[in-house]
């Protein structure tokens, strides 16, 4: 499955393999993990379990740039804009390497 983006929890054992939304590599998994949401979900009863799915590139400066590109061509209202974005996120895909510092992050 392709994941929306370089994170993904579903339930423990629903997905064999996941790919990044981002830079469509095979994610990490972590399975079995749980049970979810912390304190107030175990007040609650909660027992779910999950798998962990994450791209091992999800730190590196490229896939962050690359990421946060992504999210602003899903945003933004202008072809125009979204068409030089693009452009700019198949080169970061392609050289993995960002073009910009994103400072912050």
């Amino acid at each position: 499955m392709i994941c929306k983006e370089d994170w993904y929890e579903p339930d423990a054992g629903k997905v064999e393999d996941a790919f990044c939304g981002i830079c469509g590599d095979k994610m990490d998994v972590s399975r079995n993990n749980g049970p979810s949401g912390g304190f107030a979900g175990a007040m609650a009863g909660h027992n779910r379990k999950y798998d962990v799915f994450s791209c091992p590139n999800r730190r590196l400066a490229w896939h962050l740039q690359a990421k946060l590109l992504k999210r602003e061509i899903e945003k933004t209202p202008s072809n125009t804009l979204a068409e030089v974005m693009q452009e700019e996120l198949d080169g970061i895909l392609k050289d993995r390497t960002p073009t910009k510092e994103i400072k912050g992050w």
